[in-house]
């Protein structure tokens, strides 16, 4: 992939408040994957952050510490909705249970939870 360097970026203050605002501005690259410009107003501790990264040579621009934590943004919502999904399925799967009459009393299951902690509190204990 053919590095494009970002045109007109820059950061300037926009009152009134305390925010931050980078002018991000990147061509289209040759992988076909456009991109856009994008003004994205920050409170002056991301933008701090923002430039902290940029200037220890973390990142080469504030647009690839925007976009990185765009990415990390999208794969947290990915694993949250795969979590979701899971749970939704763990649900379904206990009502069918439930509607075949395969339940515990309450006692049982306390009894049961009780053990599985102890038993995650031993193994913890030996780390």
């Amino acid at each position: 992939m053919e590095y494009v360097q970002p045109i007109d970026e820059g950061v300037r203050f926009v009152p009134p408040g305390d925010t931050w605002c980078y002018n991000i501005r990147v061509a289209q690259t040759d992988d076909r994957r456009a991109r856009v410009a994008v003004n994205v107003s920050l409170t002056q501790e991301l933008a701090r952050f923002v430039q902290a990264k940029v200037e220890a040579g973390t990142y080469a621009s504030a647009s690839e510490v925007v976009r990185d934590g765009l990415r990390l943004l999208l794969e947290q919502e990915r694993l949250r909705e795969a979590r979701l999904h899971e749970l939704r399925d763990q649900v379904r799967i206990g009502l069918d249970q439930a509607r075949r009459g395969e339940l515990v009393d309450a006692e049982t299951a306390f009894s049961a939870i009780e053990r599985d902690l102890d038993d995650h509190e031993r193994e913890r204990g030996r780390t």
